[in-house]
């Protein structure tokens, strides 16, 4: 968590709306390599790690889920490629 948290902390200071949203996929694709590797790493089921790992995992799924990221990533992506379509 503290590694994602740099990496947040260091693209703050970036003007471009777009550098967010590949900031926002990054963190989505940080956080469930992490919850993965944890899982892995410790693959007793009943290990703490795993069942941390595993509770973590199914929140930020539901949330991601439920505030729709995926959706407004994909249509954030499409306008800016639309956006530099009409300019070349």
């Amino acid at each position: 968590m503290a590694r994602i948290h740099m990496r947040a902390q260091r693209s703050q200071h970036r003007p471009c709306s777009s550098v967010s949203l590949a900031h926002t996929h990054q963190v989505d694709a940080a956080v469930r390599l992490m919850c993965d590797n944890a899982m892995r790493y410790n693959s007793d089921p009943e290990h703490d790690v795993h069942r941390s790992a595993q509770a973590l995992l199914g929140v930020w799924q539901e949330q991601w889920e439920q505030r729709h990221v995926a959706t407004l990533w994909t249509a954030a992506q499409d306008a800016v490629g639309q956006k530099g379509q009409a300019g070349a």
